[in-house]
């Protein structure tokens, strides 16, 4: 098993483990419980971690790509064998709306290789319908270095259903049946902010720090994952702005999920007016209103 943190071009930033000391995994059998799946955590590195927080404070998209490789069994269907989630893109679908998702697959080993475009996806929402270049079941042909772009365009009808969502996801299938590489296209019909449930500041855990805290559900596209919440909050007066992700602590994005951050330290006596924002997969966006605190904080202060 191997993870890579990829960039929105899929050229490879990090990945775990070396490739010189390799994470294997044992899986019983079906009939021993291996059929329902083993939940397995391949160790991480703080240089990954940074990496991971770099992007999701510049809002960058990135993916992460799982990759299984099967050693003493013989693979029934190898189609499966990497998984891949994407961060920090946002697509909505509104009425007579386009969307556009574009990729990237690069050919990485030393020699030319064959291989076909393929769709996973569930059927589209009654009215859309999809453009894709190059059509799935289209052959490439990649000599070493050398990538594919490819796009998706979705096109909704004079009405939308709230809450309708497709979800494709591309993907480079070499000659021998493997699965080269994978990309993730989620569009969701979504016009509603998430609700925020609670949220609050409170002393932080170090002197002159302040603790944040927020809460909020959206059951139609989702919180966004990793970046999903973020405090902006200013010591001058308004003229400046500083803007932080917080850290996701509990939660499965659709039902109440919750985040939360230190900042600081500030100065005795300094005024922070700070404001939580928590957005969805779809981009929509809901606000605390703006509250100033003076350091040092003290008590719990209800921000809703």
């Amino acid at each position: 098993m191997s993870i890579d943190l990829v960039d929105a071009d899929h050229q490879v930033l990090e990945s775990k483990p070396p490739k010189d000391q390799p994470f294997v995994v044992e899986v019983p059998s079906a009939a021993q419980g291996g059929g329902n799946g083993i939940l397995v955590q391949v160790p991480g590195s703080f240089r990954m971690n940074s990496r991971l927080d770099e992007l999701d404070r510049a809002n960058d998209p990135y993916c992460i790509r799982v990759r299984i490789e099967t050693m003493s069994a013989n693979d029934l269907n190898p189609i499966d064998n990497v998984g891949v989630k994407c961060y920090n893109y946002q697509y909505r679908m509104d009425a007579h709306g386009v969307v556009l998702h574009q990729y990237t697959f690069w050919n990485n080993s030393k020699s030319p290789m064959k291989g076909t475009v393929k769709f996973e996806e569930r059927p589209l929402p009654a009215g859309w319908t999809m453009e894709a270049n190059p059509k799935p079941g289209t052959s490439v042909r990649l000599a070493p270095g050398e990538f594919l772009r490819g796009s998706v365009t979705l096109r909704g009808p004079d009405k939308v259903k709230e809450g309708s969502y497709a979800d494709i996801r591309p993907m480079l299938v070499s000659a021998a049946g493997d699965v080269v590489d994978k990309t993730e296209f989620f569009v969701a019909a979504d016009r509603t902010a998430p609700k925020l449930t609670s949220a609050f500041v409170a002393p932080g855990s170090h002197p002159g720090t302040i603790y944040l805290n927020v809460r909020s559900i959206d059951s139609s596209s989702g919180v966004a994952e990793a970046s999903g919440a973020q405090v902006i909050f200013s010591t001058d007066n308004d003229p400046t702005h500083t803007v932080r992700t917080l850290t996701y602590t509990d939660g499965n994005f659709t039902a109440p999920t919750g985040f939360d951050t230190d900042i600081g330290p500030f100065p005795a006596g300094t005024t922070v007016e700070i404001v939580l924002a928590v957005h969805d997969v779809a981009g929509n966006e809901a606000r605390t209103k703006p509250v100033r605190v003076t350091v040092p904080v003290t008590e719990q202060r209800n921000l809703l």
